[in-house]
């Protein structure tokens, strides 16, 4: 049935030739009828394959007495009225309802590229896009960036001021000029140890520099609040860290 389509005349000739080729050898297929219910059963129409379910229940209650030739006959009278009342292979209900909203979200998708497809043709004219607000290399101009930091911030006090706290409105927390970023920062002038690229006293002791020697270690200082001048200790951390987080996540998915 499917190789003609659920064509059921198709179907039908072809069971004829078949049945008749056997007959010129002199041979007989008892087994027709089984056959035939089973190949109308695999057509396309739902409401075909129904109608033959129906006679063949019929049969077996013995309600209704059939063979080849006449159910062969009524499947194709069957077929040749959906055909011409155009009901072969008609959607249902259910089918009409899932082809309609395909059409919708079809509709949908296409109202949606194209408003993408004019917007973007909107920013290219106008200039937007990626590169707004950007020069003509696609970096941010650094004047822009250099507008949000406040004036007073990079503002240089007066020599005899440069070790006094600087308070300002709306903030309770006091500013100390730091000569080695040359801008105010929150640790105080006996903290900042940018300019010697050391740690406090007590990571430099003899002690802790001996210790290190005795074990082969190496030893470098950096700075209070200068991350970038301890580039090994912050890799290895950052090493760690993936690694925790990545079992964290494997973990959960398992």
């Amino acid at each position: 049935m499917t190789k003609v389509g659920s064509n059921v005349e198709k179907f039908n000739l072809h069971v004829s030739e078949q049945v008749e080729n056997l007959a010129h050898y002199g041979e007989e297929s008892k087994d027709v009828l089984i056959h035939l219910f089973e190949g109308y059963k695999a057509a396309s129409d739902k409401s075909f394959v129904s109608y033959i379910e129906r006679k063949e229940e019929k049969h077996e209650d013995n309600s209704e007495t059939t063979n080849e030739p006449k159910l062969m006959q009524d499947a194709g009278n069957y077929y040749k009225n959906c055909v011409r009342d155009q009901t072969w292979n008609r959607p249902d209900e259910n089918q009409q309802a899932i082809l309609l909203l395909k059409a919708e979200f079809k509709q949908i998708k296409n109202s949606k590229k194209s408003e993408s497809g004019k917007k973007k043709d909107n920013d290219k004219k106008s200039g937007g896009g990626k590169n707004k607000g950007k020069g003509k290399t696609g970096k941010t101009n650094n004047k822009q960036k250099s507008l949000n930091v406040p004036a007073w911030k990079t503002t240089a006090p007066k020599a005899e001021d440069k070790l006094k706290a600087k308070y300002v409105d709306g903030d309770s927390k006091p500013w100390y000029w730091c000569k080695a970023l040359k801008k105010y920062c929150r640790h105080t002038p006996d903290q900042c140890n940018q300019d010697q690229n050391k740690n406090n006293k007590k990571n430099k002791s003899k002690g802790w520099i001996d210790a290190c020697h005795r074990k082969k270690q190496s030893i470098s200082f950096a700075g209070v609040n200068a991350h970038h001048q301890n580039g090994r200790a912050e890799a290895r951390i950052k090493h760690i860290q993936d690694m925790a987080r990545t079992s964290l996540i494997h973990a959960t998915k398992r």
